[in-house]
């Protein structure tokens, strides 16, 4: 889906039969709908996220306009001002809520994602994203940990291959054998293997796959595991990551590190939007 076409499923969500209360200030109590400017204010610092549902509302055919003053992927203080918009008074209250819950939602994934790159800047090691996201907003809450500072794992089922728990309990024959037929017969496709074991770690190094997912491991076990896997493939943390634990996992010399907390567990980012008087 579109900016656009999230905004209108949106407001049509929040408001069915138009906004019961507005209608009721202009009819009954004869409310002026003049034009005013409405502000979006940040009530933390955060790492913004949603230009483009800002940039959507233009295309409401509410005539409304928006300027912006950050964009995204910039650092917000509290008090500055992200964002205003131009319009009737009843329009600016109909799209309040709709925008302040988009472009809170992927501020806080922006912010909550440059607090973990933090913690392993002074590593090579990477921070990437996974598949826990919020159904058909994906591509946005991705977009909002590339704006945080992280990187994209797969986007979806359909871009690699990865053998996780369930898929290698399926497998019968050696797992070297299987994995070697698996590349060779998808020379072009990456292929991830989760592994929770050194035995596994030391079956799947044997093969061309190209990234072995250390799953769970304490930070022994990944200092062992990482000693097993050539470099050739690529090593990636993954289970259960804070921001307690990161740094150290980053500092065992490990490529990434996948954190599905980044987006199913990011606080939604303190915006506020006031209406000038």
């Amino acid at each position: 889906m579109t900016p656009i076409e999230i905004i209108k499923a949106t407001l049509k969500e929040d408001a069915p039969s138009g906004d019961l209360t507005c209608k009721n200030l202009l009819h009954e109590l004869k409310i002026d709908n003049d034009k005013t400017i409405g502000h979006f204010i940040a009530k933390q610092d955060l790492i913004f996220s949603g230009t483009a549902f800002l940039l959507a509302i233009k295309d409401l055919a509410l005539n409304l306009e928006v300027e912006l003053f950050f964009k995204d992927g910039d650092k917000i203080k509290p008090g500055q001002h992200i964002a205003q918009i131009f319009g009737p008074w009843t329009h600016l209250v109909y799209v309040e809520r709709t925008v302040l819950n988009l472009i809170g939602r992927l501020s806080g994934v922006a912010t909550l994602t440059r607090k973990f790159v933090e913690q392993v800047q002074h590593t090579s090691c990477q921070i990437l994203d996974t598949r826990k996201t919020t159904p058909l907003f994906r591509s946005f809450e991705k977009q909002a940990v590339v704006h945080g500072g992280g990187k994209n794992h797969r986007m979806n089922l359909s871009s690699e291959i990865m053998l996780k728990e369930n898929h290698l309990c399926r497998i019968n024959e050696s797992l070297i054998v299987s994995l070697t037929k698996l590349k060779e017969k998808n020379p072009q496709i990456k292929i991830t293997v989760e592994c929770q074991t050194l035995d596994e770690v030391r079956q799947v190094s044997a093969t061309p796959v190209d990234q072995i997912m250390l799953d769970n491991m304490d930070i022994p076990l990944i200092i062992q595991a990482l000693d097993l896997i050539p470099k050739s493939i690529k090593s990636e943390a993954s289970g259960n990551m804070s921001l307690d634990r990161v740094k150290a996992v980053a500092e065992t010399g490990v490529n990434f590190i996948s954190v599905g907390a980044i987006t199913h567990s990011a606080p939604v980012a303190d915006i506020s939007f006031i209406i000038d008087n």
